[in-house]
């Protein structure tokens, strides 16, 4: 026969082992999840924050060009006297004091002129063969999208935003162009965060145009990481690769203007090391709790109950041995072990009378599970056909009318196929919960199945449960669910007033009506049919 004392001492570590398990794993797993969604979520707004700036950054220089291109100075300057060319290069200075990121403003001609303030060209220089005349004649009408390239003079990177020009026959005669420095974006780029995220920018084919590194530069993104092409083809969106066998994590927004893709990066190692180091802290803490929880537990149970357990089994074995002359005297820290030497022959009906007590208990929360629906809180089917009969049954004893409402969620399936199950619970809920606070309590409502209804509403007349009905269909149509699209329900009514109808007959008939509402253009309540109540 096993010990008492060396039994409990055996669960209280075994006690002990599951709580560091179950409390260590359960609090691991959601700090986890909890570190690893707002990893993403910061990889996400960082990616937004840098793409915001850029398309800020890059708008207004789209709207300069515009305007330059338009002017008749700037277009003509090849035909045009010493004068009128003054005024075009006054008015590019205009725009330099104006806008303190334009580092150059000028245009290129097809006959090699260069207007420009404040620089001289090297020898032979010929704007025609510049990367951003060539991006400007081949975007033409449009203007171009952001090209980096080295100016050819200083080598610094520049970013170029043009458009060509055309005469009053709409043939080309040059670009305008707009230069700013690339330094500021990647300045931008290298701002830094408690994670150290890395920033890049891409072209459509994947050449890196502008990272932290300017090593990199004119590489081509996709090849060097073998990341798959069709990636891009979404306008934004996580994706994961490898560099030097290290997977990271990363996330992209297409600058559709621009031709550009920003992408932001982490190393996973950089997040995991954190989170690991983290998790082990938690066990530990864990661990140490539980094992404190589970000494303090023991020595309350050595102390207070075990050894009065240890006098009372010794006096209780005096007595059956008729010694009653060695019964110890003591007193007991809890009542209920006082009362058990006094009351032993009492022990077994007390034992009954707590387990009679908790079967009932049980009873009433399995018959309550059996009753009712356990998403929505409303009655299963099994207890609305009950309360069905016993409305019949009143009705041939006091001749008291009730009608009988079936509703059913509209393209429903599209809302689950669309948003998920969870949403499609929650909005059987809410419905639920709408519709309990629309009838009267004395309403009798269920879950028929899926996503169908049944409202029993007794001592009301058709015109009563029309009311009913339309009242339902409108709180449920004006409702915000949470979701982009209305959801609306489709309702049939009956009114039951002949007891010879059955059971059977008058379901078939509100269900009838209910497929006569979806037919006939669903968000509506057919009493008869042919007949519609949808604007009552």
């Amino acid at each position: 026969m096993k010990s008492l004392k060396k039994e409990i001492f055996k669960r209280t570590i075994i006690l002990i082992l599951l709580m560091i398990s179950i409390f260590g794993i359960l609090t691991s797993l959601f700090f986890y999840q909890y570190r690893i969604k707002n990893i993403y979520n910061l990889l996400k707004t960082k990616n937004s924050d840098v793409s915001n700036f850029i398309r800020a950054y890059f708008k207004k220089f789209y709207i300069e060009v515009e305007y330059l291109s338009r002017l008749r100075e700037v277009r003509l300057a090849p035909f045009l006297n010493e004068k009128e060319r003054k005024r075009a290069l006054y008015a590019f200075k205009l725009f330099q004091e104006i806008d303190k990121d334009i580092n150059y403003v000028y245009s290129g001609y097809k006959n090699k002129m260069l207007l420009i303030n404040n620089y001289t060209p090297p020898p032979g220089f010929d704007p025609t063969i510049r990367p951003w005349y060539r991006a400007a004649i081949k975007s033409f009408p449009n203007i171009s999208q952001g090209i980096p390239y080295r100016e050819i003079k200083t080598k610094e990177w520049l970013v170029s935003i043009s458009k060509a020009l055309v005469d009053d026959r709409g043939k080309i005669t040059g670009v305008i162009s707009i230069d700013t420095s690339i330094n500021k974006i990647i300045k931008k780029l290298n701002e830094k965060s408690f994670l150290n995220l890395s920033n890049f920018i891409i072209r459509d084919d994947g050449l890196i145009i502008v990272c932290h590194n300017k090593l990199n530069l004119n590489k081509n993104f996709i090849d060097e990481y073998n990341v798959e092409r069709k990636i891009f083809n979404k306008s934004n969106g996580f994706f994961e690769y490898y560099k030097n066998h290290v997977k990271i994590l990363a996330y992209f927004t297409k600058l559709k203007n621009l031709g550009w893709i920003v992408i932001t990066v982490i190393d996973k190692n950089t997040v995991l090391l954190p989170i690991i180091k983290k998790i082990i802290f938690i066990f530990l803490i864990v661990s140490i709790i539980s094992v404190i929880l589970g000494i303090f537990y023991t020595r309350i149970i050595y102390k207070e109950i075990l050894s009065s357990l240890d006098i009372l089994h010794s006096n209780v074995r005096e007595i059956v041995n008729g010694n009653v002359e060695n019964i110890k005297k003591a007193e007991y820290p809890f009542k209920e072990f006082a009362e058990i030497k006094e009351n032993i022959e009492n022990l077994t009906k007390n034992a009954l009378y707590k387990k009679n007590k908790e079967l009932q208990e049980l009873n009433a929360l399995l018959k309550k599970m059996a009753l009712t629906d356990k998403l929505t809180g409303l009655y299963n089917r099994y207890k609305f056909n009950e309360e069905l009969k016993k409305e019949m049954e009143r009705f041939k004893r006091y001749n008291n009318p009730f009608c009988l409402i079936m509703f059913d969620i509209d393209n429903f399936k599209q809302v689950n196929d669309t948003y998920g199950h969870d949403m499609g619970d929650k909005v059987l809920k809410e419905i639920a919960k709408i519709t309990t606070q629309t009838i009267r309590k004395t309403d009798i409502a269920s879950r028929w199945g899926g996503e169908e209804f049944m409202i029993i509403c007794p001592n009301t007349f058709l015109k009563e449960g029309i009311q009913t009905a339309q009242r339902l269909r409108k709180k449920i149509e004006s409702h915000n669910f949470g979701i982009d699209r209305k959801v609306t329900i489709s309702v049939g009514i009956s009114e039951y007033n002949d007891e010879n109808i059955k059971i059977d007959e008058l379901l078939k008939d509100v269900d009838d009506k209910l497929y006569q509402a979806k037919k006939m253009g669903k968000n509506t309540v057919v009493y008869q049919i042919n007949l519609i109540a949808k604007y009552l």
